[in-house]
């Protein structure tokens, strides 16, 4: 799957440009005409789906984040913001990128779709392996105040 992963990052904007040409900027979706339209892959390569051209569409952002129950003009925007300080996430305090991963955790994204949304602004092995630690800690401290909180 990771192989998948690496071939497919290979020839993305290849593949983007192919398809919003023959599309014209419209979503495969709902049709509406974008700029910036987001490539999803019909059948998940996690679920054994490829990187054949016929497995994927272009979406506009409303109906990719339906899809995967994310928001994902949110993440685009949070996106931007970030790289600004991406870069610095190493010389960041473990304090302070906790702060900052829960200024982004406000903005409602969840689950693994966050995790990798953090580790994908992180530059670096050591950076990711630091990032990946404080997001769980980020969702056993969320997890702790809901225990507390059922228990009353």
């Amino acid at each position: 799957m990771e192989d998948l992963r690496k071939d497919f990052a290979k020839m993305k904007n290849k593949v983007y440009n192919h398809l919003y040409k023959k599309s014209e900027g419209t979503c495969f979706n709902c049709g509406c005409k974008e700029e910036k339209l987001d490539i999803h892959h019909v059948v998940p390569i996690s679920l054994g789906g490829t990187n054949n051209i016929l497995n994927i569409v272009l979406l506009c952002a409303k109906c990719h984040g339906k899809i995967h129950n994310v928001d994902f003009l949110s993440m685009r925007n949070l996106s931007k913001k970030s790289r600004e300080t991406e870069s610095t996430f190493s010389k960041m305090s473990d304090e302070e990128v906790l702060g900052y991963i829960r200024e982004i955790r406000k903005e409602k994204v969840l689950g693994k779709e966050f995790r990798e949304y953090m580790l994908s602004l992180c530059i670096g092995g050591k950076e990711k392996k630091r990032m990946r630690k404080l997001v769980n800690k980020i969702f056993e401290d969320e997890l702790k105040a809901m225990i507390s909180k059922w228990r009353g």
